[in-house]
């Protein structure tokens, strides 16, 4: 074989391992690691099959595996938003990627190991750890949990190294499963050279089977709901991509919507606390997540304060779950673009409108909100015309997604608003009036 046709084959191979055996979760390597410790990579010198002899752990991040070949080589397994694929195949002076360059950033500490003896190998008589556990919810949902599900279908006898578990789901189904599990409270002590084969699993679409699933561990689910006495469900942020006159518009659209519905009830939610808040993996995160409560609350406090007569019950701070059980018996939501907007609709049929700069209102932007969670509905959005961006504050990443904002005609925006969730209710109300 040529050095390119090893190449192709290698890279072949590595595509292969990447498919996915359920429902754009648990890609083939990850299965074979879970049950076998290893997979198998052809060498790109010599296109001779090899199999990983170390295992580098980058905890949250992804893994590195290293094999000898001919002349060593490393595949780089990483990117939580897209299920953790085999990225590439990196050399000491080369790199080769299986799809679109993601991760960049590994490539150098990647090669950088194949400069000096790897610190453990892996043992054979040890058996593979799945890792599993991101901070952030929607991640956890949708790109870790229904490969935790698809993996228990297949495997019942994994070792789960649990990480953040932020809706609580991830040691309630290792217990379901009866799997073997620990907590990890120290990533810091996992990262490097392990000793047992080690795995990352990831999907890309939480598909209606993990859904309920997670409906179910959590104790979850859909009240009826009385259209007469609707509840709708507000978002609140003081940082990063964030409403610059949210205090004006929330203030107008509570008081048009108790003008028009008298009887209606509103939820203003700032930041849910992770259902493990109390683990020590949380210890670097909570001065962050007392600033987000403090915000949020804050201007729920505003809101209150200037509409004493109103219903209105700020769950800014409550745990996840807790605020999810809440949520589920809204009609409607009002909230910001992002994922923050699915708190109430990942898991429930629920409808709603968002607001955000110009880039998160796009049609593209708006339909993949939905896309994540089968069963989900797209929100509406504000129009785009009445929303003027402004700078990059409170987050790290300069781009156009990340930008705050100005609603430019508050007296419009609202009315937006009301026209959607009248519409809604016109929907819930005809089913009844039929049946009636």
């Amino acid at each position: 074989m040529t050095p390119d046709t090893c190449v192709a084959s290698a890279l072949s191979a590595l595509k292969g391992l990447n498919a996915f055996t359920s429902d754009r979760a648990l890609r083939r390597y990850q299965l074979t690691v879970a049950q076998t410790g290893v997979f198998a990579c052809p060498c790109p010198q010599t296109g001779k099959a090899c199999t990983p002899v170390a295992h580098y752990l980058l905890p949250g991040q992804g893994v590195f595996y290293l094999f000898e070949g001919a002349a060593p080589f490393v595949v780089i397994a990483a990117s939580l938003k897209d299920g953790f694929p085999l990225l590439c195949l990196a050399t000491e002076d080369d790199v080769f990627w299986t799809g679109r360059p993601e991760r960049t950033d590994l490539v150098a500490q990647a090669q950088s190991l194949l400069q000096r003896p790897p610190g453990q190998f892996i043992d054979p008589e040890q058996g593979p750890v799945v890792h599993i556990g991101d901070p952030n919810f929607a991640h956890c949902l949708w790109n870790e949990f229904p490969a935790l599900n698809a993996l228990s279908k297949r495997n019942h006898s994994a070792r789960i190294a649990v990480h953040f578990d932020p809706l609580g789901i991830l040691t309630r189904h290792c217990e379901v499963f009866a799997h073997e599990y620990r907590l990890a409270d120290n990533r810091q002590a996992l990262r490097g050279w392990s000793t047992a084969p080690v795995t990352m699993i990831g999907s890309t679409f939480c598909d209606t089977a993990a859904r309920n699933a997670a409906l179910a561990l959590m104790g979850l689910q859909q009240p009826e709901k009385d259209p007469h006495t609707p509840r709708i469900w507000i978002t609140l942020r003081d940082r990063g991509r964030t409403m610059e006159n949210q205090l004006e518009f929330h203030h107008a659209l509570i008081t048009a919507l108790s003008a028009r519905h008298p009887r209606a009830q509103f939820l203003l939610d700032g930041f849910s606390t992770p259902a493990d808040l109390d683990r020590p993996l949380y210890d670097s995160l909570r001065e962050r997540f007392a600033a987000r409560i403090a915000g949020g609350q804050k201007i729920a406090r505003a809101l209150m304060q200037n509409l004493p007569k109103v219903p209105i019950r700020d769950l800014t701070g409550m745990p996840l779950d807790q605020a999810l059980s809440a949520a589920a018996g809204c009609h409607f939501y009002v909230a910001h673009a992002g994922t923050m907007q699915h708190k109430p609709a990942w898991l429930f049929p629920v409808r709603g409108i968002v607001h955000g700069n110009r880039a998160s209102l796009s049609h593209g932007a708006l339909t993949w909100c939905a896309s994540m969670v089968a069963g989900s509905l797209s929100p509406a959005g504000l129009s785009q015309e009445i929303i003027q961006d402004s700078a990059v504050r409170g987050l790290p990443t300069l781009n156009d997604r990340n930008r705050d904002y100005f609603v430019t005609d508050i007296p419009r925006a609202v009315d937006e608003v009301l026209a959607h969730f009248e519409g809604v209710l016109l929907q819930d109300v005809s089913p009844r009036m039929a049946a009636n």
